[in-house]
């Protein structure tokens, strides 16, 4: 679908990846400004990184079990001079395609560094070229994953003393961060419950990461500017002054809070640690253990499959 949509309506802006997973597989769609597109599947014992550059390398549109894309993506990269079909290097996506000043930033190179050696346990040298994915050291748990999203190189040849985010080579938790999220997909679980978006408003080394399920039918109050059905309506609407502080929106509260610790952070944050890291995110996770139980007493059972041999729940 998202590749019938890019050939038929074009894609205006910079090239971009997006991650599109259900809770039995994901892909990787890599767009370009125009027509074209590719996608390749994650296998599903492995993980990948993506920096801001393509990570997709050689293809095989014809294995469309793990590769989708525009019929044409060779053609029009040889048409546009990116590719030489003399030469005896097999054609490589990333490469015709990618920006050259992308591939070689150290901001994009170090954090898919840290956190390819963060996952797989291993210890690669900065220099090193890396695979489009790779196998973990152990399962990869939300904290797991939460826990990259907050890395500032810590334990590396690139961690500072002070603020991280003042880092000259850009982290992983930035000063530019919006918020950070993982997606937590369970297929043994129905979607309302299964599906959860554990969320960090601003910057994830500072804030909670709170679970939003996809079962929900409403946002409290203050944490969106509107309904479900305005947002659709002013999707493609540009949104005037968006940074403009509104003080009834909870984004600002943690905009504020995000900037309180920046100015003191190696005294505030150990506070941090211990009130949101080791105590309230952890009781957090507790719930849900036992929300999984409780809810099948609440969802129809048509949604839980052999409802009439359910356990009680463990509260």
């Amino acid at each position: 679908v998202g590749g019938a949509l890019v050939e038929e309506f074009g894609y205006v802006s910079s090239g971009r990846t997006y991650c599109i997973a259900d809770p039995n597989e994901a892909w990787l769609m890599s767009v370009v400004r125009g027509k074209h597109w590719v996608a390749q599947r994650v296998p599903d014992d492995q993980i990948v990184a993506i920096p801001n550059f393509y990570v997709i390398n050689e293809i095989d549109l014809a294995d469309t079990n793990n590769y989708l894309g525009s019929s044409d993506i060779i053609d029009y990269a040889i048409q546009r001079g990116w590719y030489d079909t003399l030469s005896s290097i097999p054609f490589n996506f990333s490469h015709a395609y990618g920006a050259p000043t992308s591939f070689s930033s150290i901001h994009n190179i170090a954090r898919r560094w840290s956190a390819v050696n963060i996952l797989s346990g291993n210890l690669y040298d900065i220099n090193d070229t890396l695979a489009f994915s790779f196998i973990p050291q152990n399962n990869v748990s939300v904290q797991a994953l939460i826990s990259v999203l907050r890395n500032h190189y810590e334990g590396t040849v690139y961690e500072t003393t002070g603020n991280p985010h003042n880092n000259p080579k850009m982290t992983i938790c930035s000063s530019t961060n919006q918020n950070g999220f993982v997606a937590q997909l369970r297929n043994w679980l129905p979607a309302e419950i299964g599906s959860v978006l554990w969320l960090a408003p601003r910057r994830p080394c500072t804030q909670p990461f709170i679970p939003w399920y996809c079962g929900i039918d409403s946002i409290a109050e203050g944490y969106a500017r509107n309904d479900y059905q305005t947002a659709l309506e002013e999707h493609f609407e540009t949104t005037e002054n968006i940074y403009e502080h509104v003080p009834t929106l909870a984004f600002w509260a943690f905009v504020e809070f995000a900037d309180s610790i920046g100015n003191d952070y190696e005294n505030t944050i150990v506070e941090v640690n211990e009130n949101i890291y080791t105590y309230f995110e952890q009781i957090l996770f507790a719930d849900q253990a036992s929300l999984g139980s409780a809810m099948q007493y609440v969802l129809p059972d048509e949604t839980y499959p052999n409802s009439s041999t359910r356990a009680p729940p463990t509260l």
